[in-house]
């Protein structure tokens, strides 16, 4: 029994150990047909990004950026089986591709209409164009856009298909990739928070601020609906969805 004990107390020991060497920002869903996830692998300094978008056409994530006036670092689908690194150059202008491409593309995966591009880095490429992660980026800034029409031209995004949000990253075992019962969107959001759940169930609905205190709580039925948040004050929160089987909880930040 006392060898038994000392193996389960190893194996927990490296469980936990590999799990505080990743770092995640969880899946952010940006709106049904975009959303977007970065793990940080801090123990072999690797950056992977999990970014899923309409299958047939561009679509974009800028990292620490705010406005494409920034010079930033951009990561895009500009085919069918392109993921490229690029940057944009100033002002409101088509963003250039990187002279070498750092990031090695994973996997390129179409279902239902919608592309899920895995691919990863290293923390530091060399690259004056790529954005220098460390294990101390917490917060970034970050814009999205994708084309309002098919086709992988770079043509304008069009008025409504681009926004910005923060990722923040936690480790693995707090934050939303593990989850697999709902997804919640836009994140972060300043009015609403909308449900996507896997199943037409009755779930319970329990929002908790940084803190842990309870500040929301209500019960739904379905695989849709939504919360209104604008009486939120600004900061982060954590929603737990309960149904009769299982639980989960996602993070998400109030604008």
């Amino acid at each position: 029994m006392k060898y038994f004990n000392f193996i389960l107390i190893v194996f927990l020991f490296q469980f936990n150990f590999i799990s505080a060497q990743i770092e995640s920002t969880g899946t952010i869903i940006i709106d049904p047909t975009l959303s977007v996830k970065l793990d940080k692998d801090l123990g072999n300094s690797q950056i992977k990004i999990t970014l899923t978008g309409l299958s047939d056409r561009w679509f974009s994530i800028g990292l620490n950026a705010q406005l494409m006036l920034m010079n930033a670092d951009c990561l895009m689908v500009t085919s069918n089986t392109q993921f490229s690194d690029m940057y944009f150059p100033g002002g409101h202008a088509t963003p250039l591709f990187d002279s070498t491409n750092d990031w090695t593309l994973i996997s390129n995966n179409v279902n239902n209409n919608l592309r899920t591009i895995v691919a990863s880095r290293p923390f530091i490429t060399g690259d004056n164009h790529d954005l220098i992660f460390t294990a101390q980026t917490n917060n970034l800034n970050y814009i999205w856009a994708y084309s309002s029409i098919p086709g992988f031209d770079l043509i304008s995004h069009g008025p409504d298909n681009y926004g910005g949000g923060v990722f923040v990253f936690s480790n693995l075992g707090l934050n939303n990739s593990e989850n697999n019962l709902f997804s919640i969107y836009p994140n972060p959001s300043q009015n609403n928070i909308n449900f996507i759940t896997n199943a037409n169930e009755n779930y319970k609905v329990i929002i908790a601020d940084y803190l842990g205190k309870t500040i929301y709580s209500n019960d739904f039925f379905g695989k849709e609906f939504s919360i209104d948040i604008s009486n939120f004050n600004s900061g982060f929160y954590f929603v737990t969805l309960t149904s009769q089987f299982k639980k989960s909880t996602l993070k998400f930040v109030k604008k």
